[in-house]
């Protein structure tokens, strides 16, 4: 390369000839007036150039042209699809190369002098060779502007004009970059938009220097042609010269400097809020609402980065500005408040946070410090957009294919909007709940379920509930089914493990179940609610009392006394019974009395609604006579417990810690191939598991445990029946259940099969069970029951309430005949083989025979139906005959009882 050689040697002194030759070459051979090589003319001008400065714009002049040829050639090879002949085309890729590292020497040796010359030149060329090529078939081929730059990347002629330019940058960079960036400003203005790719290339070099400048560039621009456009619409913005080219300058760079821009955005923002601000940069806000909306990058900055920077201080300036500046592309405040709704619509990843702000901003109760100004502006904004809103989503209906990326980004923060319903209240109730419709209907039925389970479970105050039945009745429009789906999914979230708002979530379900019930809009039986929904979830909703926290617990119960409920199979009725009878022990064991009366009012409803079915009826007293006799629940009804080989530590529960893993296990669904039970006998190197002992309860709290048990027995032997009569448990003294059994009837199969599980549960064994009196031989081999069914009383001292209930019915006492028998039999044992002469010496048999005897004295004595009396058998006359003596010695007072024993007819005694 002889001109990079000659151009490194500045210290050479040419003669005038040797310039007056070479000036005369260069013209004749540029003029065509004789034939000179490429090589020799390039040779010649570049010689001209280093000697002789007045030829320097003759010299670059004959640069364009050649670097034109250059780049004419590439473009030809591109639309013919193959390499052009010498003959052709002359090879001006050696003239290129020698141009240009002679002129890199140039700008080498003395930057300050020729770097903002070269620059100059090859930024005016490059837009120039752009501009005219921009219409061939080869640039037009490329379709997008990385294919376009890939283009001429390639090309030997515009990539030696790229690197002089970079070079120029690089080597002024750091001292005056302006004389170079305002060159390409200024092409960029002349040849935009076929010069973008030129910027984009050399932003991509110097990122901060270009993007802050090719901002500054589009503002000046926006300024000077926004101003005059009296009407600001959103598509006239694209009109503006400079507004497309920076778009895509910046659209280019985000891929790697996206950083670098989101920096320069703020900065520009910041600048425009400064108290010595020019009336130019008081345009940056519109500007850069502008810019968003020709580019999703740009509204992705938007609404992500300046939302966080938008503190009270900032609006408040903003407000200053847009008041009282009254710059001139503020002038028509009413289409940008519309520009900023449609930039709000297309917002995507950025869009909770908007309306989280606008939110917070319009919210009256907010503590910041804002004109008010602020605040309206805001209100405008969101009720515009939520009119916008409704008009678009209600016309997707006929035009499923419409997309709001507001909507599609809210659809997975609706949750959130949920919250900031049921936290904020009559604040934002209005608009949320309109927003939250919306994004319910675009969504589908699957979200607008989730979104109104969400509101339903964590509704507390009034208003929170008319936010629900809102949304409900405009949903329900659209979706006609959605309650009971709603319903099915707010209880679905309460058979997830271990949930710990579990007791929050059914407070919200019996809020609303409550406010239905006293709501005057619940007439019409037709009409869907909250409550009949519950009805098909009532089994869900009974595993919830197994659950460990009391809150939890207690809210079940009384949302399960506030449904009516309806036939159930017998499993669920099973499963019903049985988590109600272990959360009622449960209750009896709590300390709270305000927990405690709480709980056991709602439990006497539940037992009013399970009674109505005879089988649910037959089932609860099954439980309920199982749980009274077991072993952990006997000392809460005055019964002892079995203190034998138990530890005295660790008094601190009263059930076995294994029968309570294995309840709250019934809550979780069982997997396949997974155990349904917990077995556990102890921790291995210390022994078998110990037991703790019951802790002792007061006379008090026992005789309120007996008479809340009684009570529910009562209930389920009553049926309907008490409806009736409301007010039918009363205390009478120190009786735990007395004085108002007699008020209503009970049924007499209710009675019966109580009966039934009482001898079930206390003489578990095939021994003679039968209702009449056994052969005397036979009595013999029944003294090891006996004293079991004895033990059994005096172990559960309630069962003879229970017996005393039992004897109430019409010939119910005598499905218990085999107790009676055994409990009189041991006791006429005692007295029997009693030294004591008086029999208050012995206060609990004296006891069980007062009560034995009270239970045999009704009205209803323990005799079968009269179809039984033709078949009983008849007792010996031994027995006989002791009674009939007694009742004759007492004929005066004890006659009428005389027939109850024996028939009409004188009895014969039997031949010997």
């Amino acid at each position: 390369m002889a001109a990079a050689s000659d151009g490194a040697g500045q210290g050479m002194v040419y003669t005038s000839q040797e310039i007056q030759d070479q000036v005369r070459c260069f013209v004749q051979g540029s003029t065509y007036k004789s034939k000179v090589s490429c090589e020799e003319l390039a040779k010649s001008a570049l010689f001209l150039l280093r000697t002789l400065p007045s030829a320097r714009h003759a010299v670059l002049e004959h640069l364009c042209t050649v670097f034109d040829e250059s780049v004419n050639t590439h473009v030809l090879q591109i639309e013919l699809g193959s390499t052009i002949s010498s003959t052709a085309m002359p090879n001006l890729d050696s003239v290129i190369q020698d141009s240009s590292g002679f002129l890199m020497s140039f700008i080498k040796i003395n930057p300050g002098a020729w770097a903002p010359i070269i620059s100059s030149w090859s930024i005016n060329l490059l837009g120039h060779i752009s501009s005219k090529y921009a219409e061939r078939r080869g640039a037009l081929h490329a379709s997008g502007f990385n294919e376009l730059l890939q283009m001429w990347m390639t090309c030997t002629a515009t990539k030696t004009l790229i690197d002089l330019a970079s070079e120029c940058f690089a080597s002024l960079i750091g001292s005056s970059p302006d004389v170079c960036v305002d060159a390409l400003l200024e092409a960029s203005v002349k040849y935009s938009p076929h010069f973008d790719w030129v910027v984009a290339h050399l932003g991509s070099c110097f990122p901060q220097t270009i993007i802050t400048r090719v901002l500054m560039c589009g503002l000046k621009d926006f300024c000077y042609h926004g101003s005059s456009q009296s009407d600001a619409a959103i598509s006239s913005v694209q009109n503006i010269p400079k507004m497309a080219s920076v778009v895509g300058i910046l659209g280019h760079l985000a891929g790697q400097h996206g950083q670098d821009i989101r920096k320069a955005l703020l900065a520009l923002f910041r600048d425009s809020l400064r108290p010595d601000a020019e009336r130019l940069q008081q345009s940056t806000t519109p500007f850069l609402l502008h810019l968003a909306s020709m580019s999703s990058m740009l509204l992705h900055v938007l609404t992500t980065d300046f939302v966080h920077t938008l503190t009270p201080d900032i609006l408040n300036k903003l407000a200053y500005q847009f008041v009282q500046q009254k710059s001139p592309s503020l002038q028509d405040s009413k289409s940008l408040l519309s520009l900023v709704v449609h930039l709000i619509t297309k917002s995507g990843e950025g869009a909770y946070r908007v309306i989280q702000f606008l939110l917070d901003v319009t919210d009256l109760n907010c503590e910041k410090e804002l004109v008010p100004e602020v605040r309206a502006t805001c209100a405008i904004i969101l009720d515009t957009l939520v009119l916008d809103l409704q008009r678009i989503v209600h016309r997707r209906c006929a035009d499923p294919s419409t997309e709001l990326p507001i909507l599609q980004a809210l659809q997975s923060n609706a949750l959130k909007l949920c919250t900031n319903l049921v936290t904020h209240g009559d604040t934002r109730q209005k608009r949320l709940t309109k927003l939250l419709c919306y994004v319910a209907i675009y969504s589908g039925e699957s979200c607008a379920s989730d979104i109104l389970a969400h509101v339903l479970i964590h509704s507390r105050e009034i208003n929170e509930l008319s936010a629900f039945v809102q949304m409900t009745t405009e949903l329900e429009t659209r979706y006609p089914d959605i309650l009971p789906t709603t319903v099915g999914v707010a209880i679905n979230k309460l058979q997830q493990f271990n949930m710990l708002d579990g007791g929050m979530m059914l407070k919200g379900l019996l809020n609303v179940v409550q406010w239905e019930r006293n709501s005057v809009h619940q007439d019409s039986k037709d009409k869907i609610s909250v409550s009949r929904c519950l009805q098909d979830h009532i089994p869900a909703i009974a595993t919830q009392l197994s659950h460990s926290d009391p809150i939890t617990c207690l809210a079940a119960i009384q949302l399960l006394a506030e449904i009516r409920m309806h036939k159930m199979s017998t499993s669920n009725v099973t499963r019903i019974c049985g988590a109600f009878v272990t959360f009622f022990f449960k209750v009896l064991k709590s300390k709270d009395a305000v927990y405690v009366a709480s709980a056991l009012s709602c439990c006497r409803e539940v037992v009013k609604q399970l009674t109505r079915s005879p089988t649910a009826s037959n089932t609860l007293l099954r439980f309920l006579m199982e749980g009274a006799t077991a072993e952990e629940n006997a000392v809460l009804l005055g019964g002892r417990e079995q203190l034998s080989g138990l530890s005295t530590s660790d008094i601190n529960q009263l059930e076995p810690a294994l029968l309570n893993a294995n309840r709250e296990h019934s809550v979780s669904l069982a997997l396949p191939r997974a155990h349904s039970s917990v077995f556990h006998a102890g921790i291995i190197g210390q022994g078998l598991k110990t037991r703790a002992v019951g802790l002792l309860l007061t006379k008090e709290k026992e005789l309120a445990n007996k008479q809340a048990f009684l009570g529910l027995v009562w209930i389920c032997c009553c049926g309907n029946a008490q409806s009736q009569n409301p007010s039918v448990l009363q205390k009478d003294g120190n009786e735990p259940f007395a004085g108002t059994i007699h008020n209503i009837r009970l049924l007499p199969a209710a009675l019966n099969y109580l009966a039934k599980c009482l001898v079930e549960l206390t003489a578990p064994d095939v021994v003679y069970n039968a209702l009449h009196w056994p052969e005397e031989e036979f009595m013999k081999v029944t003294i090891e029951r006996d004293l079991q069914i004895k033990k059994t009383f005096d172990s559960n001292p309630v069962l003879w309430d229970v017996m005393d209930l039992i004897s109430t019915g019409p010939s119910s006492l005598c499905f218990c005949s085999c107790i009676i028998r055994g409990i009189m039999a041991t006791l006429i044992a005692y007295w029997d083989s009693s030294r004591d002469k008086m029999a208050r010496n012995s206060p609990k048999q004296l006891e069980a025979s007062c009560r034995l005897l009270d239970c045999m004295a009704k009205d209803n004595p323990p005799i079968p139906d009269t179809e039984d009396i033709q078949i009983a058998r008849d007792c010996d006359v031994k027995y006989t005959q002791t009674i009939r003596a007694v009742l004759h010695s007492n004929i005066d007072s004890q006659g009428q009882h005389y027939a109850r024993f024996f028939s009409a007819e004188p009895h014969q005694p039997q031949p010997q």
